[in-house]
């Protein structure tokens, strides 16, 4: 019988994510997803973290320079989509609408 390898996806971002998010991530990917809310102060920390767990995946919410920093080492990142809303109060809140994976990344700027 052969046996179905498992993948991991790293979720970097810095909140837990919802149940609903870990379902999808497992589904989508065939894999367990390790969750880890702490700050990273590099990119080079993301990728140490991503081979110390052997992870497959990464879901960030990242400046756009640690992206393109990803890219340029052959890491596509996955971010996940929200609706922002708000409750009768006026109060915000987050609904997940899915996820997206960065492949690429281009930014023109201008000096004013």
């Amino acid at each position: 019988m052969t046996k179905i390898e498992k993948h991991k996806v790293l979720w970097l971002v810095g909140h837990k994510p919802y149940a609903e998010q870990i379902r999808e991530l497992q589904v989508m990917f065939n894999a367990e997803v390790i969750v880890d809310t702490r700050h990273l102060n590099s990119v080079a920390e993301i990728v140490e973290k991503m081979k110390n767990i052997g992870a497959d995946e990464v879901v960030v919410s990242l400046p756009d320079s640690w992206l393109c920093d990803l890219l340029k080492l052959g890491i596509q990142p996955i971010r996940a989509k929200m609706r922002r809303l708000f409750t009768r109060n006026g109060k915000p809140v987050f609904q997940h609408i899915g996820f997206e994976r960065v492949k690429k990344f281009e930014l023109e700027v201008e000096k004013l």
